[in-house]
């Protein structure tokens, strides 16, 4: 954009305006312009841009991430950014770049392999310690490089202490109670074991 006083803001072009307005149009992306069978999340996590109150900003960065299971609406989500910035360039006579970053694949588990650990897990610590996810998660991961090339699967291990507050990912307030450790090393020396003993 193109900075100049508060007071006279048509001498500049004002990107705070352009980005909350990219930022709305943006938020029709997922639910309008991607096949709603197709699961897909667009999050915008940081914006920074300004000097100070009184100055029409010249220029701001916007961050976020975008996270689907099909490559399918990763695709339409980065065409669909990239046409509503040149949308609002239009608009308000800025000038923008998409920065698009193709991150981890989404981690698709093998069946078989979930069984398996699912089995084990049981084996070992008794039905009660197997999770019921019904739900599969849009968080990133990248093991997901090793299922392209290999049958495998992926899980999680709860470290809450029993009866403490479940915290999500990149709270501030989550903190692993570090008894989980020995009951993750169990399990991976367990799935070692009985996956040797299937193939003696």
């Amino acid at each position: 954009g193109k900075a100049s006083h508060a007071a006279m803001p048509h001498k500049g072009v004002d990107t705070i305006v352009a980005a909350a307005q990219f930022l709305t149009a943006a938020q029709t992306i997922i639910s309008r312009r991607v096949n709603p069978l197709y699961p897909a999340v667009l999050t915008f996590g940081k914006i920074t841009g300004g000097t100070r109150y009184n100055v029409v900003a010249d220029t701001v960065e916007i961050e976020g991430t975008c996270r689907t299971y099909h490559a399918e609406a990763q695709d339409a989500v980065e065409a669909h950014l990239q046409e509503t910035l040149q949308g609002i360039d239009a608009m308000y006579g800025t000038t923008s770049h998409l920065d698009y970053e193709r991150g981890y694949a989404a981690v698709r588990n093998t069946p078989q392999a979930a069984a398996f650990v699912a089995d084990t897990v049981k084996e070992c610590f008794g039905p009660d310690a197997l999770a019921d996810v019904s739900e599969p998660a849009m968080t990133a991961e990248d093991f997901s490089g090793y299922l392209q090339k290999f049958d495998g699967a992926f899980f999680w291990l709860g470290a809450t202490k029993p009866g403490d507050p479940v915290y999500p990912l990149h709270n501030t307030h989550f903190a692993v109670d570090e008894a989980c450790l020995p009951v993750g090393v169990e399990l991976m020396v367990s799935l070692v074991l009985a996956k040797m003993k299937e193939k003696a």
